[in-house]
């Protein structure tokens, strides 16, 4: 894997560096700066993780972000306060790390998340995503997409924070039809990611924010 940074704090920087170049699945580490070496480094194919500070994150807008085919998977740093969407709800990344929260064992994490290019993201940094996503259309919901039923069983599984091969697992399908399934829930919904899927459902009333027991996930909703 090769990995690029864009912290500006030299300690940050340097600590991550560290943790990083230690990783066996890594195989290089690259720093970099400003805005046109990020739309760069996130249009070309070069590398595999970009990991970002906040204030470089916000270099690009995350419509762009989606629109960048086959581009790196961005992991964002987030220090205190700091915002995982904007005002509509969409993801401004593919994965969150928080500062408080930086550790070998959950960059390793974020790293293996990155590696099969699915979302990375604390939990309490999920319900926020969510909530938000939930405020900005409290007013006027968007017209619902129609999903069949295996679509509405995957929508749920993914917004309970499943994996592909867990998706499959608990369908009994193979992990190449979860992924199929997965990506015709993320084209039906029109985003780019998972983390969006679920923004995007809750927007239209397909998903409920109150958390269920048995799944640890969220309601899909009828109504």
């Amino acid at each position: 894997m090769k990995v690029v940074l864009f912290i500006r704090s030299d300690l940050l920087r340097h600590g991550i560096n560290s943790m990083v170049s230690g990783m066996t699945q890594v195989s290089s580490v690259a720093v970099r700066s400003g805005r046109s070496q990020f739309l760069d480094v996130l249009s070309g194919r070069g590398h595999d993780l970009v990991i970002a500070c906040d204030a470089e994150r916000r270099l690009i807008d995350p419509v762009t972000l989606g629109e960048l085919d086959g581009r790196p998977y961005l992991l964002q740093l987030l220090g205190p306060g700091a915002a995982t969407a904007d005002r509509y709800g969409i993801p401004l990344a593919d994965g969150f790390l928080a500062q408080e929260d930086l550790s070998m064992a959950h960059l390793e994490a974020a790293l293996r998340q990155a590696l099969s290019r699915e979302p990375s993201m604390p939990t309490r940094l999920a319900h926020a995503l969510i909530d938000q996503a939930r405020r900005a259309h409290s007013a006027a919901r968007a017209p619902r997409s129609v999903l069949t039923d295996r679509q509405t069983e995957a929508l749920k599984l993914m917004a309970a924070g499943l994996t592909n091969r867990q998706i499959a697992a608990r369908l009994k399908i193979s992990e190449n039809g979860a992924k199929r399934l997965v990506s015709s829930v993320m084209a039906k919904l029109g985003a780019h990611n998972r983390a969006a899927t679920v923004a995007r459902a809750i927007t239209e009333g397909l998903i409920e924010t109150a958390p269920t027991q048995a799944q640890g996930g969220f309601k899909v909703g009828g109504g």
